[in-house]
């Protein structure tokens, strides 16, 4: 299993698309965006702006994606302006596309055609209707069960429970009190696709109002090395494909 896309952040906050068509892909993106008001081009707030990231997904239920650099639009033609991040990509069709731009805080998602190719940039047109979320980072992974144990500073180590996880960060049920900014080193397993070790920093703690054995839930940043990186990225689509897979399972179930 890979990456959605390519090894970018765009790319892990997005979820798997595991054979789905277009359409389908679409409607799973869909709950976590909202429609602009517009899509004229000359109003558009893609086209305030000349630098960013794309994502361009083709009707291939297979194609896992080719990723560009967005460096503006064309008012002229009403094009988007992409230009290949490698000297290897493949040349597009007119078929419909699905294209994701990652523009400063913004992501924007719409259906779109290739039109023309210059001087190696390649033009799309600009989606009829264009669609928009917060740019977030890692998209967490909960999870019903897996154990950790955390380390302080003071050589203490206690047990506690993952509650959700990316490869950036994570939260955990701990039944101590922890401070905003304390250093930890943390093991954690994530069940049925491994174990992954790691320095990480307290960013929050909440209290729980049920009683029982934890009292918190602190969320973590993880300080990864680039090792580290590929190991939790590995558990992080792990666990993703399983969490997706059940989606669909439960969806085809009850449909017939």
């Amino acid at each position: 299993m890979s990456l959605t896309f390519d090894n970018t952040e765009l790319g892990m906050v997005l979820p798997l698309r595991e054979q789905r068509n277009l359409t389908e892909y679409f409607e799973v993106l869909l709950p976590e965006f909202q429609e602009l008001a517009t899509s004229d081009p000359q109003q558009s707030p893609i086209c305030t702006h000349s630098d960013g990231y794309a994502l361009v997904l083709t009707s291939d239920p297979a194609d896992s994606g080719e990723s560009f650099q967005y460096v503006g639009c064309n008012l002229q033609d009403a094009t988007l302006r992409l230009q290949p991040r490698t000297l290897l990509f493949r040349e597009p069709t007119p078929n419909m596309i699905l294209m994701l731009l990652a523009i400063g805080k913004t992501v924007y998602m719409g259906f779109s055609r290739w039109n023309k190719t210059e001087a190696g940039i390649l033009h799309f047109k600009h989606p009829n209707h264009l669609y928009a979320r917060e740019l977030r980072g890692d998209k967490r992974v909960q999870l019903e069960n897996g154990n950790a144990i955390i380390r302080r500073l003071d050589g203490r180590q206690l047990s506690c429970r993952i509650h959700d996880f990316s490869p950036s960060g994570a939260s955990f049920l701990v039944g101590e009190d922890f401070a905003p900014g304390e250093p930890l080193m943390i093991t954690f397993k994530i069940p049925d696709c491994g174990t992954c070790e790691t320095a990480a920093t307290v960013v929050r703690q909440a209290p729980l109002s049920a009683e029982g054995r934890y009292r918190n839930l602190i969320g973590v940043s993880l300080s990864l090395t680039q090792e580290q990186r590929q190991k939790a990225e590995q558990l992080y689509l792990c666990k993703k494909g399983a969490h997706i897979k059940s989606i669909v399972d439960s969806s085809r179930s009850s449909i017939g």
